[in-house]
């Protein structure tokens, strides 16, 4: 899911890079990540569906997104981050 919206951005980057460091992380770790993945997978669904329904406008489907799910995004955001710092300090 490609989007303009530099917080999504932001949680797609993180998600990759930990997706691919995910073999080098402890066991508990990689839960978190899991289950992090879980929720951006399930956020990822709610967007599409946002916008499919709206395809004839996307660029107003996504605006009226992010209006009600930006906390939603920048709390996975944190999260990410949060993951990746403690994944960098190990």
């Amino acid at each position: 899911m490609k989007s303009t919206n530099p917080l999504w951005q932001q949680m797609q980057t993180l998600k990759d890079e930990l997706a691919l460091q995910s073999h080098l992380m402890s066991m508990d770790m990689r839960d978190q990540w899991h289950e992090l993945e879980k929720q951006a997978q399930a956020l990822e669904q709610r967007f599409e569906k946002a916008i499919e329904s709206a395809a004839h406008d996307i660029g107003k489907a996504e605006e009226e997104f992010f209006v009600g799910e930006q906390q939603h995004v920048e709390s996975m955001v944190n999260k990410f981050q949060t993951l990746k710092d403690e994944h960098e300090q190990k």
